[in-house]
């Protein structure tokens, strides 16, 4: 049996998560965000020797992307979209940090 290539891993992905409550489109922009943290650290664990283990890459990895979006948002933040709402109309809590590795 073949290993999930990165589209079904991602789907996969975005189907947990909305089955923890996340609605559509942050359910797949979570997912494919996962994917690319995941496809950068694991470049750099096996392209660097001496490296920490990959989980400690992957946490480094993910603190990067959440660094440089808030790094770059705008200097008031608006409210969740209906997007980033939960079916019962409370708002996404969590954001990338639900990724947790």
């Amino acid at each position: 049996m073949a290993a999930p290539d990165r589209t079904e891993l991602a789907a996969a992905m975005a189907h947990a998560l909305r089955g923890r409550g996340v609605p559509e489109p942050t359910a797949n922009l979570a997912a494919e965000a996962g994917i690319a943290v995941f496809k950068v650290a694991f470049a750099r664990w096996i392209g660097e020797p001496g490296q920490p283990n990959l989980p400690e890459i992957l946490h480094a990895s993910m603190e990067d992307l959440r660094n440089v979006l808030l790094a770059h948002r705008a200097p008031t933040s608006p409210q969740p979209s209906e997007s980033a709402r939960h079916g019962d109309g409370e708002p996404v809590r969590g954001g990338m940090a639900a990724l947790d590795f």
